[in-house]
């Protein structure tokens, strides 16, 4: 049996379009194994790529930790807490059917809607750290979820 890619085919995707030349210059894969590298290429970019996984995807949590705005290419995916957090004012969502125009359409968000995204990033950071010690609130955002899904069941909503 043949395991689908890790990321859904999108990073996939996006290699086979970076080496035809599609993308030009302005997108980085790192092949890199090492986590810091990865982090130091995350902390230098304004979008950073957060495609699917098994599960919640961790490119997520390490976009939002390195202060980088998510783009997120998750095609019917729900996100963490999203009945709790406005995505919209700190990441982007791309179809997967729009990621060979990735480039122009991030090149073409104005720098103002920028700014508030990254704004929205700071307000919202703190959903996607576990360590209280370092300002984490995930698990309370994680217990909230649960009794509104439990409300949700013995209310017949689900």
């Amino acid at each position: 049996m043949v395991q689908p890619p890790e990321s859904g085919g999108v990073l996939q995707e996006l290699s086979r379009l970076v080496e035809a030349g599609k993308l030009g210059d302005n997108v980085l894969i790192s092949n890199s194994s090492s986590s810091s590298d990865i982090l130091q290429a995350m902390c230098g970019s304004k979008f950073c790529l957060a495609a699917s996984g098994d599960c919640w995807s961790s490119s997520l949590s390490q976009a939002v930790a390195a202060g980088c705005v998510p783009v997120i290419v998750q095609d019917g995916v729900h996100q963490p807490f999203e009945d709790q957090l406005p995505y919209n004012a700190f990441s982007v969502r791309l179809p997967r059917a729009r990621l060979p125009h990735i480039v122009q359409l991030l090149s073409a968000i104005p720098e103002e809607q920028y700014i508030k995204l990254r704004q929205g990033l700071a307000q919202n950071w703190r959903a996607f750290v576990w360590l209280p010690k370092f300002g984490g609130q995930a698990y309370n955002y994680t217990i909230k979820s649960l009794r509104r899904r439990a409300t949700d069941l013995q209310a017949g909503l689900y």
